[in-house]
């Protein structure tokens, strides 16, 4: 069992999995749904920005 939080990406990832059939579900839309949950992370933690739609990644300043 991991000791840390796991990431929205690796969240639905996981959720995609139905044990009863043994595979993963929603394979069209599987890969779209991870990206979009990585952007979601990066720009929560403020290391992507949007500019006029565009993502952007935001330059990490060293103190």
């Amino acid at each position: 069992m991991p000791t840390t939080p796991i990431s929205l990406p690796e969240r639905l990832y996981l959720l995609s999995y139905d044990p009863q059939r043994r595979r993963f579900t929603g394979s069209g839309e599987r890969g779209l749904l991870l990206r979009a949950a990585a952007l979601t992370e990066l720009l929560a933690a403020g290391a992507l920005r949007d500019d006029d739609g565009r993502a952007v990644a935001v330059p990490h300043v060293r103190r």
